[in-house]
């Protein structure tokens, strides 16, 4: 077999779990935004990421040259054949193709290549259903799963006659069971969207309750899986949570509440990292888990800096970010967006694209530019305030460091009515004080 043709990796020693990663190129790649431009080595690295993710051992990854897409296998016949040979050369118990397939193409390379083939969605989904640990992680991708699955129930079945007989009304097996399965997807995919619509009410009912109730403010952060968010939300929490080079590592949200000079107590947010081609299944049945992005007060897009695809993982990130924020149709405002360039202290220089206002570059393992970052966000957070007057009584000590600590106090003059102060509150800060001392909130003009 010619292997010139392919742009393969050194393959692995066989051994249990093992599979052959196959990144298709067709003849005019796309290149709308969000999507992979076609560039072999990202391309694989990407896929052997994500097929390491699922704890499989890869036997190789090649993307064949370009040709035009076959709608029986996707591939070319020649392609299949060279796949075939390398399978008997180094075999694998599972073809992992990146890209979607349909249930046809998929059935036809097993019959074909003689192992079982996932393709993209298929492998995330297996990825997701791993890392979920929460029950709304888990019904989420259930529901994804499910809704995957219903359309390729007729690849269990192909051994069984469709129908027998001289009519067409006569049912044969292989159709009633078909007609059974759908049913019990049905039932299931009715029955997860039950749960999910009762917990989006109850995370409703948190979100109302934190932001009228604490009066705390939001702040999420989104980026490319692996751009190190988890050990910036450790960095700013001060917390201890998982941070791990692995894809999809953070699937349920992570939330804690941080206190920030000048802009008091918040709540941050670190959320499922995106990536290029992410299923349309997962965006929809992660609505409720990605609602805590588009009810935000500010968002970190948290870029790696580091990434020779900076540019194609950020427009992948700002892609579903998108999406997310246009499904809100009863506002045209949108939250704030601070681009955040992350793991500097991999590099020589920051990117070109790091500075100016409304982007930072930082390394949250190391701490560089974390002060800036901290400015930064209360900075944009008492965007969204007002300046205030306020008299307070000479005896109200509390309420003036509260607003110290919670303000940007611009001026301070007593006489004998009391204090007198010119201060910058953001609308949650200052709904807070009026719930703390309810009796001096009607000083605040």
């Amino acid at each position: 077999m010619t292997r010139g043709a392919d742009h393969a990796e050194p393959e692995t020693p066989a051994g249990a779990g093992r599979v052959l990663v196959v990144c298709p190129r067709p003849l005019h790649a796309e290149t709308r935004a969000g999507a992979r431009t076609d560039d072999p080595l990202r391309r694989k690295s990407e896929a052997r990421h994500l097929a390491e993710a699922l704890g499989l051992k890869v036997n190789a990854v090649i993307a064949p040259r370009p040709a035009a897409a076959r709608a029986a296998t996707l591939v070319s016949a020649g392609q299949c054949d060279s796949l075939k040979e390398r399978l008997l050369e180094n075999p694998a118990e599972l073809v992992f193709i990146d890209a979607a397939l349909s249930p046809r193409q998929q059935r036809n390379l097993e019959d074909v290549l003689g192992a079982k083939v996932l393709d993209r969605t298929g492998l995330i989904l297996e990825v997701f259903a791993i890392r979920a640990r929460s029950r709304a992680g888990r019904l989420q991708v259930s529901l994804a799963r499910l809704a995957w699955q219903r359309t390729r129930l007729v690849r269990s079945w192909t051994h069984l006659e469709r129908q027998r007989g001289a009519t067409a009304k006569a049912a044969g097996p292989g159709e009633r069971q078909l007609e059974l399965d759908r049913r019990l997807l049905d039932r299931r995919l009715l029955h997860a969207r039950r749960e999910l619509a009762k917990l989006a009410r109850t995370q409703t009912t948190q979100r109302a309750r934190r932001r009228h109730g604490q009066h705390l403010q939001v702040v999420a952060l989104v980026g490319y899986s692996n751009a190190g968010k988890s050990t910036l939300f450790n960095a700013l929490t001060r917390g201890g949570s998982q941070a791990s080079p692995r894809l999809f590592e953070t699937l349920d949200p992570k939330m804690r509440r941080v206190s920030l000079d000048g802009a008091g107590d918040v709540v941050l947010s670190d959320t499922v990292g995106f990536i290029s081609d992410l299923p349309h299944e997962l965006i929809e049945a992660f609505r409720a888990t990605l609602e805590e992005v588009r009810l935000a007060d500010l968002i970190l897009h948290v870029r790696d800096a580091a990434s020779p695809y900076r540019r194609e993982e950020s427009l992948a990130v700002e892609s579903v970010l998108d999406e997310i924020l246009a499904a809100d149709e009863t506002t045209d405002e949108t939250p704030p967006v601070l681009s955040v360039w992350n793991k500097i202290d991999l590099l020589e220089t920051p990117p070109d694209s790091a500075g100016g206002n409304s982007t930072l570059a930082i390394s949250a393992r190391r701490g560089d530019g974390m002060d800036d970052l901290r400015a930064a966000i209360t900075r944009l957070l008492r965007d969204t305030g007002a300046a205030r007057e306020i008299l307070l009584p000479h005896d109200a000590g509390d309420a003036l460091a509260w607003l110290h600590r919670h303000g940007e106090v611009r001026s301070q003059k007593g006489d004998a009515d009391g204090v007198r102060l010119q201060v910058h509150l953001a609308d949650a800060s200052a709904a807070k004080f009026a719930h703390l001392w309810p009796r001096l909130a009607r000083q605040i003009h």
